[in-house]
């Protein structure tokens, strides 16, 4: 070897080899790591100095550790706290496992890179690069294996793994290639993030995520006879985020075990999921994305969870929307449970209409409508015993929504219909107990019946929950202003962009009412607050929140405390 740069005070190590440099003179290799402090690059061309590499690099240091040759054996590299190493493949070729963990301890500044890779092998079912929980061997940190190839030959087809882990946090795959493996990435029961990023796989399946809090998967191309992409929804609060992928696959996108509440499954950009040709039967439809209680190996059956899917329109997904072109289908589909229904049509009653079990409810461009001024879509019951989960979404509402308890959400509508003024209580949407999300909503098309104009939106007291109305007009001079009375305790407040009539908002904030719990920001049209507290109660935190509503809004604002009104605390 020649002409090897040495940096002042910095030593480089090369096992196994005699150094001749080009002035002359020979350099015997120190084989022994006899002081960590400088172990910062190393050159090792063995399974044997590869895993003493790992071993000697010391805590709180980076260690940069560069392979000379091909290697074909097993190592293990144990986390320390703050320890950083780098694994610097420079093109060669691997067979056999790396292994990761750090005694059960989680050294949350501990990292370990792999990358410029090749891992090759023809034994079956070979994890090339692990991170498993077993006994003490667990809880690895910050692994990122980045520009590496993993080919599969002889009986390691579709059996050998790239990347296994489990209980790890913060995992990145990134610019890496799979071929004829079983799946690029295996990855369990990890409680923070696991990237994949513009990786190529082909073989019997792409990526899988189980039990992982934030799953992200950009910018790949997956090739598969299996899945392409699959996350297990089975913990609550948990998510996936599908983000400009090409993946052909008999399943391109599945999420199963579907039992968690609050799930998030989100399309972003532009995803190309094709289902591949040979797994398309005449007898069944061709799902681009799967969300099922069961396995991918099994019947698909509607999930018992609850989640959010975004970005997934244009795709065939399973569980679909039932299609409904009448009333009577629609009752009917009520009848039979279902939970999630599609209108093909406009439908339309006379007659109230109560909806007391959780429902998706997609309009669909449609119009649902009740042609009776005075009656009413009902969800939930006034005693507050019954609390359905319903979104109503794109579309046209022409009737008055009544949120008496559960959870409503309604996003994407726009309102329509004759309404009339029923009581100080009741407006084009109300509340009772029910939470209540808007999100851009139009009320411009209402018309009135009778002289006395309904309010827009209408709630009754409350001290917890929420009501939430974002990007929504209520521009009409057919209908009067919102009506918020009262709001005691923790009620969250959100008004965000959010067009008013031009008499203001009247908005009753109770004497226990927290300030705190209420954000107003980018709204038109003023307000009016009701306040059953003297202004000199307020808190610091209370101030900055009237004076955030002051600043962050236009139009006007008037604040009437029990000692006065007050507009220029």
């Amino acid at each position: 070897f020649t002409n090897i740069p040495v940096k002042p005070n910095h030593r480089t190590n090369i096992y196994g080899a005699l150094l001749t440099n080009n002035i002359g003179f020979d350099v015997e290799i120190d084989n022994r790591f006899d002081n960590e402090d400088d172990m910062t690059n190393v050159t090792v061309f063995s399974a044997q100095d590869l895993q003493a590499a790992l071993d000697a690099a010391p805590e709180n240091a980076t260690t940069v550790i560069t392979l000379g040759a091909n290697i074909e054996a097993n190592v293990t590299d144990i986390q320390k706290l703050g320890r950083k190493v780098v694994i610097e493949g420079n093109g060669n070729k691997y067979n056999g496992t790396i292994k990761v963990h750090s005694n059960s301890e989680h050294y949350t500044d501990a990292a370990l890179t792999i990358k410029n890779l090749n891992f090759e092998t023809s034994t079956a079912s070979v994890n090339f690069i692990e991170a498993l929980e077993n006994g003490s061997e667990r809880y690895s940190c910050n692994i990122t294996v980045e520009n590496c190839t993993f080919t599969a030959t002889g009986a390691a087809v579709n059996t050998a793994v790239g990347v296994q882990i489990k209980a790890s946090k913060n995992a990145k795959v990134i610019g890496c290639t799979a071929t004829n493996m079983h799946s690029l990435i295996q990855a369990q029961s990890c409680d923070e993030s696991v990237l994949v990023q513009g990786s190529t796989v082909t073989g019997k399946n792409g990526v899988a995520f189980k039990q992982v809090k934030n799953a992200v998967v950009e910018g790949n191309t997956i090739t598969a006879t299996g899945y392409g992409i699959r996350f297990d929804g089975n913990i609550d609060n948990y998510g996936i985020t599908v983000k400009e992928n090409t993946v052909t696959a008999a399943q391109p996108f599945i999420v199963r075990k579907m039992t968690g509440k609050d799930n998030t499954i989100a399309l972003e950009g532009e995803n190309t999921l094709t289902v591949s040709a040979a797994s398309i039967s005449t007898e069944a439809p061709a799902y681009q994305i799967v969300i099922t209680n069961g396995s991918d190996d099994e019947a698909y059956v509607k999930p018992t969870g609850t989640y959010t899917l975004t970005g997934a329109e244009g795709y065939t997904i399973f569980p679909a929307a039932f299609p409904v072109a009448t009333w009577d289908e629609f009752t009917a589909a009520l009848a039979a449970g279902e939970d999630w229904i599609k209108l093909t049509a406009d439908i339309s009653t006379s007659a109230n209409c109560t909806l007391t079990k959780d429902l998706k409810l997609e309009l669909n461009g449609k119009a649902f409508a009740i042609d009776n001024a005075t009656a009413c879509l009902y969800i939930g019951d006034k005693n507050n015993t019954t609390k359905p989960n319903v979104t109503i979404n794109g579309g046209n509402l022409n009737c008055m929504v009544y949120g008496l308890s559960g959870n409503v959400t309604i996003k994407d509508v726009v309102f329509g219909g004759t309404i009339s003024y029923v009581s100080a209580y009741q407006g084009v949407v109300s509340t009772k107990h029910a939470n209540l999300l808007m999100e851009n909503c139009k009320m411009t098309n209402v018309k009135k019946s009778g002289s006395t104009k309904p309010r827009s939106i209408c709630t009754e007291g409350r001290s917890s929950g929420y009501l939430i109305l974002r990007d929504c007009n209520f521009k009409n001079s057919n209908l009067d202003r919102p009506y918020i009375n009262p709001l005691n305790g923790n009620t969250t407040l959100e008004l965000i962009n959010c067009a008013l009539f031009s008499m203001a908002s009247n908005i009753d904030l109770g004497a226990s009412y927290s300030w705190t719990n209420m954000n107003l920001t980018g709204c038109s049209g003023g307000f009016t607050f009701t306040i059953s507290r003297a202004s000199t109660s307020l808190t610091d935190e209370e101030m900055a929140v009237y004076k955030a509503i002051k600043k962050n809004n236009s139009g006007s604002m008037r604040f009437i405390f029990s000692d006065g009104e007050k507009n220029n605390l």
